[in-house]
């Protein structure tokens, strides 16, 4: 399962404000950056 597969369930589970769903947020929230920044250097 995915980390976004993953925070879509714990929204559907606990709600957008369970500690829960925001330490899977936060750790897509990290996946993006480096998804963007990996993009960034491939454009270059």
């Amino acid at each position: 399962m995915t980390t976004q597969e993953r925070l879509y369930a714990a929204i559907e589970k606990y709600g957008l404000n369970d500690e829960r769903t925001l330490k899977i947020s936060q750790e897509r929230d990290r996946e993006i950056v480096k998804e963007m920044k990996d993009l960034n250097k491939w454009m270059q």
